[in-house]
């Protein structure tokens, strides 16, 4: 999981979830960001269930491609949560 520098991080949320998700504090693009995940690790998260995406939720900004939205493991983005950006703007 990429997670830019400004964000803060939930430590019970890394102790719990260290095995699954791995946080970075270099500042990249998306793409440059999916690269390095996928040459070092086993690609950038994908959140496969509510529990995981609402613990994430709580812990970082989670972002996605700009539209068409979809996740990495090809879902699409059924909605986005308050404050957050619309399809209209992205």
């Amino acid at each position: 999981m990429y997670i830019h520098p400004k964000f803060t991080l939930n430590k019970t949320f890394l102790q719990e979830y260290r095995k699954k998700f791995i946080a970075s504090d270099f500042t990249a693009s998306w793409q440059y960001a999916r690269s390095d995940c996928n040459q070092y690790f086993d690609g950038l998260a994908i959140v496969l269930d509510q529990q995981d995406n609402d613990r994430l939720r709580e812990a970082v900004t989670i972002g996605s491609n700009p539209s068409p939205q979809h996740w990495i493991g090809g879902t699409k983005v059924n909605s986005t949560g308050t404050g957050t950006p619309t399809k209209e703007i992205l």
